[in-house]
């Protein structure tokens, strides 16, 4: 298992009796057969022998069963057997397998997410873009309607319509020559 602290640690839990219900007093040795022992490994590098030895069986990813064969037998006089070999292999091979499928499942997951915020923050800033756009010309075409009316119905030039529309200086030139003037 993973440390959780980053550091390599060793934990036993037993069982041991509580009443419940009633007293009842059952003999120890009926009850505390069962111990678990969670072994809990860090990348980090140990003195510890048995924590150097799972380290090399269960933590060492980008390690070949032939690597770790040929550690075994140089740092722990570990010879192992060709059938002890092979399954080594196969250990390895399957841990390889379990970090590719999580690695896939992970970047899978991760692709949708980033492909969700960037689909989201890309959709809502072309949507203020055209919402944006299509207000300026709206408010264009609004402007130009209105200049032309005053100009027919009242008889003013472009510039009193104009001034009496409050147009902003910047839209008066697309005005002029919306308006041929």
């Amino acid at each position: 298992m993973d440390s959780p602290n980053g550091q390599s640690a060793i934990n036993r839990y037993r069982m041991k009796e509580e009443h419940l219900l009633h007293r009842y007093k059952a003999n120890q040795k009926s009850y505390d057969l069962l111990n678990v022992v969670m072994i809990y490994l860090s990348d980090e590098k140990v003195r510890n022998r048995l924590i150097g030895l799972l380290q090399l069986l269960f933590r060492k990813e980008n390690m070949s069963g032939d690597e770790r064969n040929e550690i075994l037998k140089e740092k722990y006089n570990i010879h192992l057997t060709e059938e002890q070999r092979e399954e080594l292999n196969t250990m390895c091979n399957l841990s390889e397998g379990i970090v590719d499928r999580v690695t896939e499942r992970v970047t899978a997951r991760v692709t949708d997410e980033v492909t969700e915020r960037v689909t989201k923050s890309v959709t809502d800033s072309v949507t203020k873009s055209v919402t944006q756009s299509v207000t300026k010309s709206v408010k264009r075409s609004d402007a130009i309607e209105s200049v032309r009316n005053l100009m027919v119905n009242l008889r003013l030039d472009i510039n009193q319509a104009m001034d009496a529309l409050n147009i902003p200086t910047e839209m008066r030139a697309d005005v002029r020559r919306a308006l041929g003037k």
